[in-house]
């Protein structure tokens, strides 16, 4: 029994590790974008536009590295998605639009921090490359009727887009 609750843990460090080593992968290159997408709304003159962004950004930030816990709210992952997703909206204009659902109750829980926003961002970028029309994107999070091993809540988080589905091979 110790030998599999040393199993357990270990396997639930590694899964920490691995969640870790992605998102520190993907903040770099997505700082390295925005700001980008920043310096090109300056160039076109669109400053309104470069203001709202450097405001998102700026939000996104600031909620990203005031909350150093690896677990936060559904609810603040939304907030910092949400964020995420003005930046891009100003970035690809029109391509897409997004709306969250989420009850209370749910928005509430924690789970681990920059969870969501991968998802949404290969939402964006596999929706648009093959889309010509505006993409929807749903960001969905709900309790479901089942219950973890140990008697825990589940709850589903789920983003999708309007694209084509993937062939599963």
């Amino acid at each position: 029994q110790e030998l599999m609750q040393q199993l357990e843990k270990e396997q639930e460090e590694k899964h920490t590790l691995e969640i870790q080593a992605l998102q520190a992968q993907i903040n770099p290159h997505f700082f390295y974008n925005t700001l980008v997408t920043i310096r090109f709304m300056i160039q076109m003159e669109e400053y309104q536009e470069a203001d709202k962004a450097i405001l998102s950004f700026s939000k996104l930030l600031r909620k990203a590295f005031a909350n150093q816990q690896r677990l936060i709210s559904i609810k603040e992952e939304i907030d910092m998605t949400e964020e995420y997703l003005t930046l891009m909206s100003l970035r690809y204009k029109d391509k897409f639009q997004w709306k969250t659902i989420i009850d209370y109750e749910t928005g509430e829980l924690e789970i681990l921090k920059n969870l969501i926003q991968p998802l949404v961002e290969n939402a964006i970028h596999y929706a648009l490359e093959e889309m010509t029309e505006t993409c929807y994107i749903t960001i969905l999070a709900a309790e479901t009727d089942k219950t973890g091993k140990n008697g825990e809540r589940c709850i589903r988080i789920s983003v999708t887009n309007s694209g084509s589905s993937f062939d599963e091979d």
